[in-house]
């Protein structure tokens, strides 16, 4: 983004190798804010009450009815990715409105019988799973379910009548509600089959981690770059959700799993931390291809056909119509990212626009893009009939910028470093005045994020909301703590 913003154009660059990124990308979730997703997803879910009606259970029952309120559900996270679900059944009611089988050569029924668990006794349910990396993703590995035996709680409802039976319904009653309650004994198992079916469900899907992100090369031919985002290791052990991400432009390198050199938590804090190398990665991806003959458009456009455009390339005044022009770019080296600190007092962020920092006070995240061996072409005419007509070369670009959270929400960028570098040959072009140019396409840029931050919509799991609340610059890597806040929850 900000290196179109320093442009505002879309060149064609030079093709990136293949690469592969050990500790790429780390997440770090706490267990606080795994709880808001668990349970902003259960309240989205239409939780803690669920009702419903079926109109066939199974070849023998029909007209089902189904009553629930359950408590909040908790995780507590523990060691080696072992971890705990709970929540109380509070209430809970289940009516079969008919119930038949076959009695000799008759049809026997019985209608209006069920079960409800006394809400005066609730029944805890917990849940053992693990998480774990397989298949080159994070998984959700259900273990066990214990609770303690439910059969107390239980009070059955007897059927309001039996039909086609030879047998007196107080007796029909007394041989089948030993069947009853055996059936709902099992509820652990039968809790453990559906958390079995709801995790492969989850896993089956587009992955939990796992990503295949896809990156437009800006070489005119609509091409894209693949990235693959893959879990390498993880750590459940100081509270929070820690996942390592291996970077690769192609999947699954073959890397064991677990390969990775352990890297130190960065906050206590959610965050997402993204390494400088994996950053220069994606720019090599990005920026790859040859450079490809087209009209210039946007501001570009209006500048080479105004007097402006003569002003800066006065040899444009001898071309005698501005509309056969047409350039083409080339980066003959990608462009370099370094994520570095920048002291306080020398960032220049207004204090009455951003919101208080988390990282050190003292100094701030600086953002510093290099470009360099950069070549714009005019030319006048287009295919076989085109004649070049001048060559802007930048022989070096330095941009730094400072990342602040804006009071209104979102990131903003403060111009720290905006140094370039221009020569040219072919036809007259006032260099001093294209730099100074350059210069003012970027602060303006970066201007307009003071009112325009980036990223504020916030990111959204259920009703869970995340929204970037620190910046930091740690061991080469680019943190974006996060905070979390539900719709039943202030925001931090």
């Amino acid at each position: 983004m900000l290196l179109l913003t320093v442009f505002a154009l879309s060149p064609p660059a030079r093709a990136g190798d293949n690469f592969h990124e050990p500790g790429a990308v780390i997440v770090n979730i706490t267990e606080r804010d795994l709880n808001r997703i668990l349970q902003g997803t259960f309240r989205s879910s239409g939780g803690p009450r669920f009702e419903g009606t079926q109109e066939r259970g199974s070849k023998s029952t029909s007209d089902l009815h189904y009553l629930a309120e359950l408590s909040e559900p908790v995780l507590h996270l523990g060691e080696d990715g072992d971890s705990e679900f709970g929540l109380d059944i509070l209430q809970a009611e289940f009516y079969i409105g008919r119930l038949e089988w076959k009695f000799g050569k008759r049809t026997a029924h019985c209608e209006d019988l069920g079960v409800v668990i006394d809400p005066a006794q609730p029944i805890p349910v917990r849940l053992a799973l693990r998480f774990a990396i397989q298949d080159w993703d994070l998984r959700i590995l259900p273990l066990g379910v214990w609770m303690p035996d439910p059969r107390p709680s239980f009070q059955l409802i007897k059927p309001s009548r039996c039909e086609n039976t030879r047998l007196p319904k107080w007796l029909l009653w007394w041989l089948g509600k030993s069947r009853l309650k055996n059936h709902f004994a099992r509820l652990d198992d039968i809790l453990l089959a559906k958390a079995h079916r709801s995790a492969e469900k989850l896993n089956r899907g587009e992955g939990l981690l796992r990503r295949h992100l896809q990156i437009d090369a800006i070489n005119g031919g609509g091409e894209t770059r693949d990235i693959y985002l893959y879990p390498q290791s993880l750590d459940t052990s100081r509270g929070s959700l820690f996942v390592v991400l291996d970077g690769a432009s192609l999947p699954e390198n073959g890397t064991a799993v677990g390969s990775a050199q352990p890297v130190e938590r960065f906050s206590e804090n959610s965050y997402v931390a993204l390494s400088e190398s994996f950053l220069n990665s994606v720019l090599d991806l990005k920026f790859s291809g040859a450079g490809a003959l087209r009209k210039p458009g946007g501001n570009f456009q209006r500048m080479l056909g105004s007097r402006s455009g003569n002003a800066l390339i006065p040899g444009l005044r001898h071309v005698e119509s501005k509309d056969r022009l047409y350039v083409s770019f080339a980066f003959h080296s990608a462009p370099r990212v370094d994520v570095a600190t920048v002291h306080a007092a020398d960032s220049r962020v207004d204090p009455s626009l951003e919101k208080a920092r988390a990282e050190d006070p003292g100094h701030r995240v600086l953002l510093r893009i290099h470009l360099s061996d950069i070549e714009l072409h005019i030319w006048e005419g287009r295919d076989e009939d085109r004649s070049l007509v001048g060559t802007m070369r930048i022989e070096s670009g330095t941009v730094g910028v400072a990342p602040f959270l804006n009071i209104l929400g979102g990131i903003s960028f403060e111009t720290v470093e905006n140094e370039w570098v221009i020569t040219s040959r072919g036809t007259e072009f006032n260099e001093p005045l294209l730099s100074a140019t350059l210069q003012e396409l970027v602060f303006g840029e970066m201007f307009e994020t003071r009112y325009d931050p980036v990223w504020r919509d916030a990111f959204r799991i259920a009703d869970t909301s995340f929204v970037p609340r620190g910046l930091a610059s740690v061991a080469d890597y680019l943190v974006i703590e996060l905070g979390s806040a539900s719709s039943s929850h202030a925001k931090r």
